[in-house]
């Protein structure tokens, strides 16, 4: 089964960066249990994300541990390429973005990790729903909760 006819049959969930950092950095919280319940199952990232992530792996003053922690938590985790469909939802959101007069610089990787999601019908899972708050059509949650560190992880 392709990566689009999956989304048809089941809720998809993609991560935003902000989220696989909170996880790797707080194994104990209720968000990484949570993601742990998901791996192999309906949870995936954007080519941009993994970008993002290899982009603090290469600049980390610690990258042999930074590797080692993004493919602990990214085991389980489908990593979807940007494709054409991902890019005409992100031209669209540009625009629609700049006739609201909602246009924010220096996130593009945000808008493009919104495309993509948008493009699938997948959902959003980001710690920023505010940033993302004026893309319509796009799907959000955020599985980070105030008082977000209570159980163990397999990331630890």
């Amino acid at each position: 089964m392709n990566q689009k006819m999956k989304g048809l049959f089941c809720k998809m969930y993609m991560l935003d960066t902000n989220i696989l950092i909170f996880c790797m950095r707080h194994p104990d919280s209720a968000c990484a249990a949570r993601l742990a319940s998901h791996l192999g199952k309906d949870v995936c990232i954007s080519v941009v994300t993994f970008a993002e992530l290899e982009f603090g792996i290469q600049n980390s003053k610690y990258p042999v541990q930074s590797r080692s922690a993004v493919n602990r938590i990214l085991a389980g985790i489908l990593i979807i390429d940007f494709d054409r469909l991902a890019a005409v939802h992100y031209g669209s959101i540009l625009a629609e973005l700049k006739q609201k007069h909602k246009d924010k610089q220096n996130q593009d990787r945000d808008k493009m990790i919104a495309a993509h999601a948008r493009s699938n019908g997948y959902t959003l899972v980001t710690d920023n729903t505010k940033d993302f708050a004026d893309i319509e059509g796009l799907l959000l949650d955020n599985w980070r909760e105030p008082g977000d560190l209570k159980t163990t992880s397999p990331w630890a």
